[in-house]
């Protein structure tokens, strides 16, 4: 590898070192007691600070890492940091070097993960969702459990919580402790308050007076949710 005009190189420093270093005799344990483990010299590299009595398997989990990236299609040089990739059957869709807001980059992570969807348009342009669509028909019912926020993953509201309203929407009598936060919404020339996702700020529904026993009722879009049965997650 070889720097360009102004002298930058394009790849991490990982990367370059597995591009223009060499390991040699590594199974030799005499060569590898006379040398300190030297002759491990991308490990030596790589990892600095670890003890050379460790290169040996961490040699072993490198050369099988090197491999499977080898057969990535990354165009985006990789020497920034941050530098952000998404990839699909190890082609790069997206790629972006340098600092991204929270925002902006759930956004970008959102047309990767959900395209030109339904949830899409929830998610990001205050969408909702069909009544009764097919996620609600299948997250209605489910066992026990935690439904979470389809890009960041956090929690966001739980079984316990979730009532039938009869609505055609997911409904709950409150949402996980700060897994949401309240914005007003005067759009359709109606006076609502909208409920957004604390962790990926998109849209989830919004939040009314008339849920049971004097309670508040979220009305919440399916499909910007998965769910997690609490038995697989230790909640």
């Amino acid at each position: 590898p070889k720097p360009d005009k102004s002298g930058t190189m394009k790849n991490t420093w990982a990367i370059h070192q597995l591009l223009t270093t060499v390991n040699f005799s590594t199974k030799s344990k005499v060569l590898n007691w006379f040398t300190g483990g030297l002759n491990h010299q991308i490990e030596h590299h790589i990892f600095p600070h670890i003890s050379h009595v460790h290169y040996n398997k961490i040699g072993a989990i490198v050369k099988r890492t090197a491999k499977e990236l080898s057969a990535l299609s990354i165009e985006t040089p990789t020497w920034a940091t941050p530098t952000i990739i998404f990839l699909e059957e190890g082609k790069e869709v997206f790629g972006y070097q340098g600092y991204m807001d929270s925002k902006d980059f759930y956004k970008a992570f959102g047309a990767f993960k959900l395209g030109r969807s339904e949830a899409f348009d929830v998610a990001f342009n205050e969408g909702t969702d069909s009544r009764f669509c097919k996620e609600y028909q299948i997250f209605k019912n489910t066992p026990d459990g935690i439904f979470i926020d389809k890009l960041s993953g956090a929690p966001l509201f739980d079984t316990k919580d979730r009532f039938v309203s009869r609505s055609g929407w997911l409904s709950f009598t409150r949402p996980i402790k700060d897994s949401v936060y309240e914005i007003p919404d005067n759009s359709f020339g109606m006076k609502r308050t909208e409920i957004r996702s604390a962790s990926s700020d998109i849209h989830l529904g919004h939040v009314f007076d008339d849920g049971p026993n004097g309670l508040p009722r979220y009305c919440i879009n399916a499909t910007v949710l998965e769910f997690v049965k609490r038995a697989d997650q230790n909640i």
